[in-house]
């Protein structure tokens, strides 16, 4: 199970998205430092590669489901206001 960032944990250090297990609870990874997006990460299968796709408050990324390995990301333009 995944999550992303909410309520007091939000900007903390390495926990914008963590990893938990599915049967202990325990956190499995945790990493950036990105500000929230208010977005569900998604389980999806882009490029024949299964990733989780989630859209933090600066950027669009792609991680690898069971370790905190980052396929890509795209950082979104500051300047769109």
């Amino acid at each position: 199970m995944w999550t992303t960032c909410g309520g007091d944990t939000c900007g903390a250090p390495g926990k914008s998205i963590v990893a938990y297990d599915r049967l202990s609870g325990e956190p499995v990874w945790r990493a950036l430092d990105d500000r929230a997006g208010y977005t569900s990460p998604i389980l999806a299968t882009l490029a024949g590669r299964r990733q989780i796709v989630w859209i933090s408050g600066q950027r669009a990324v792609g991680w690898r489901p069971r370790m905190a390995r980052c396929f890509g990301n795209t950082p979104f333009r500051r300047n769109w206001i």
